[in-house]
């Protein structure tokens, strides 16, 4: 599996991740997100932080209509590494919102107009 190197800045998420993450690193996770595959691992530094990260996404789905993308975080910091899981939902292109964990008794049920 190959590693990409993250250089393109663009996308948002939100809620937790989107306030530990400065600009840059929102675009990389989002361009991530976007084009890679499952399991591919992608890596940037931010040199203002002093932080890297690793981020792999995962399977992807359909959540009320938007597309979603499960995912690991690694944040680095010196000799410390922190790791995350989540899923990040797309509300519009290039955009990515962090999504609450679905659980069978709060699943969301698909209904038809008639």
């Amino acid at each position: 599996v190959g590693t990409i190197i993250c250089v393109i800045a663009g996308a948002t998420i939100g809620n937790r991740i989107g306030k530990e993450l400065d600009e840059g690193d929102r675009g990389c996770f989002g361009h991530a997100l976007e084009i890679a595959e499952p399991g591919q691992r992608i890596t940037w530094a931010n040199t203002a932080s002093g932080l890297s990260y690793e981020m792999t996404p995962g399977a992807g789905s359909t959540r009320n209509g938007a597309q979603c993308r499960e995912y690991t975080l690694v944040t680095i910091a010196g000799s410390q590494r922190s790791s995350q899981k989540g899923l990040a939902c797309q509300s519009q292109p290039g955009v990515w919102q962090n999504a609450p964990a679905a659980t069978t008794a709060s699943a969301p049920t698909t209904t038809q107009r008639r």
